[in-house]
């Protein structure tokens, strides 16, 4: 009975915010109560139950709403309503509703949030492996730069670190690494990155994609760049703080390698970093 009340509420719901997307009220509290109700079937077990053309409707209104309105409330529940949805297949629905735009620029305008940057970031991170659907989605500039922009408005939060790392690091096997280099360097990724790695330098996993943003780097012939913000002894330290680590050897080494033998020939290698791990 519990979960026929919720589904046939969810729908009403649903019905409200499609009928009126220009009412804020509406929109506000729908998203609210879809996540209300979506913590319920989480809790009682019953989330796995939900008809899938009910989630997508959900996802649909509810991006909908955040482009509508990009406030905080709205934004808040109806980031966490996606994260939800990702986890049971509605992954390319979001991609095909415009999701990744609508979540890069919730987190654009919203970028001194950390409940906001934390959960989009970890959102754009699941969409990066939502399927096919999603690769050439990406606007690279803004992209690559809305995330550094995270980092370094939350340069003490780890998770907020290595999330932004990662997805960092998911857009350069999208890209290739010569544009993604081009782009990261462009928007202060060499200087946001060293920060990180400074101020994190017992994280292994912010020291981990910290080495491999920095290999890509000094492919492209930004060798002194990374060496004058300080970049050899960071990369040296993270190498003696974690020797035993293949990921920060194998990255850390070639970087400082690149670093002081600058007649290298560049190379495209692009290892897969799952088989490393």
């Amino acid at each position: 009975q519990r979960q026929m009340f919720i589904r046939d509420s969810s729908d009403a719901f649903i019905s409200a915010m499609a009928k009126h997307p220009k009412n804020f009220s509406i929109q506000r509290l729908g998203c609210q109560g879809l996540w209300g109700f979506t913590r319920v079937l989480i809790r009682s077990e019953l989330i796995g139950e939900t008809p899938a053309s009910s989630a997508a409707r959900a996802v649909e209104v509810v991006l909908l709403a955040m482009k509508e309105f990009p406030k905080n409330s709205v934004v808040q529940h109806g980031l966490s309503l996606l994260e939800v949805m990702i986890r049971y297949g509605q992954a390319n629905v979001i991609i095909r509703s415009g999701g990744i735009q609508t979540v890069l620029i919730s987190i654009a305008n919203h970028v001194g949030d950390p409940g906001v940057c934390k959960v989009g970031i970890m959102l754009l991170q699941e969409l990066q492996y939502g399927g096919s659907e999603s690769q050439g989605l990406f606007d690279a500039s803004f992209s690559i730069g809305t995330v550094l922009s995270v980092m370094g408005h939350h340069p003490k939060d780890s998770a907020i670190q290595q999330h932004s790392l990662k997805l960092l690091d998911d857009l350069k096997k999208s890209m290739g690494v010569r544009d993604w280099a081009i782009v990261f360097a462009d928007e202060g990724g060499i200087e946001v990155c060293l920060s990180s790695m400074k101020m994190h330098f017992n994280d292994l996993c912010i020291q981990q994609y910290g080495c491999v943003a920095l290999n890509a780097i000094v492919k492209i012939g930004l060798r002194q760049r990374i060496a004058d913000a300080g970049g050899v002894d960071l990369v040296i330290d993270a190498i003696k703080n974690f020797s035993c680590d293949t990921m920060i050897l194998q990255y850390g080494g070639n970087t400082v390698d690149y670093l002081f033998s600058p007649d290298n020939d560049e190379d495209e290698d692009e290892t897969d970093l799952a088989a490393i791990d």
